[in-house]
């Protein structure tokens, strides 16, 4: 990983600070957010809030194959909610949208096996600025190739009677790509970028999970 990548995601967890602070998890529930590093940037999630146990288990540069290595660390939390984001270092790779799709389905195998008690949400990728990748001949990180991904997790999770949440749509600018003003290098997000992933998926945990202190 270059210098770029880890400085923005050493900025990214301490500019998370100052809203994740007053973001309350009520109700003793185990809530588990799993995937790359757009869900380590994230960091300030884990630990008590409110009565209630968060833990981050993003890692940087990880794919769905990695996070399947690794699935028996979330279920060893034995959470009440996981919410999953994972995908876009795959495409980066070069990994077909359906290999990127059957590595869903596989976690999410393990997870009905081994943590049956878990509600799963599949998060979908969120969207990248292009331009910072505009240079590199034949890239797989487009947006078209992002939706196409989410397209097919959507249908997937549908078909297992998951919950699919859409992070892409409400982190797309009007020019159709992720703002300047919520990355740091047209990937990683920016402190406000998690401010609405915040809003967003607060909306599908039971009332009272998540409210301001």
């Amino acid at each position: 990983m270059n210098l770029v990548f880890w400085m923005a995601w050493v900025f990214s967890l301490l500019g998370l600070l100052t809203f994740l602070a007053p973001l309350a998890w009520a109700g003793g529930e185990v809530i588990v957010t799993l995937g790359d590093s757009l869900t380590a940037g994230g960091g300030q999630w884990e630990g008590a809030r409110a009565g209630a146990l968060v833990r981050n288990l993003g890692v940087p540069a990880d794919t769905t194959a990695d996070v399947w290595i690794r699935l028996d660390e979330a279920v060893a939390k034995n959470p009440d909610y996981l919410f999953l984001q994972v995908g876009i270092n795959d495409l980066g790779l070069g990994i077909a949208v359906e290999d990127i799709v059957k590595n869903h389905q596989r976690i999410w195998a393990e997870l009905r096996e081994k943590a049956p008690q878990t509600q799963v949400f599949v998060c979908s990728l969120s969207p990248i600025r292009e331009r910072f990748f505009s240079s590199q001949r034949g890239s797989r990180l487009q947006n078209a190739n992002i939706r196409r991904v989410n397209q097919e997790l959507a249908q997937a999770a549908k078909a297992e009677g998951l919950v699919f949440i859409d992070l892409f749509s409400p982190l797309l600018g009007p020019d159709g790509q992720l703002p300047g003003f919520l990355t740091f290098d047209g990937v990683h997000l920016r402190p406000r970028a998690y401010e609405i992933w915040v809003e967003v998926i607060k909306k599908y945990l039971p009332s009272g999970i998540a409210r301001p202190r």
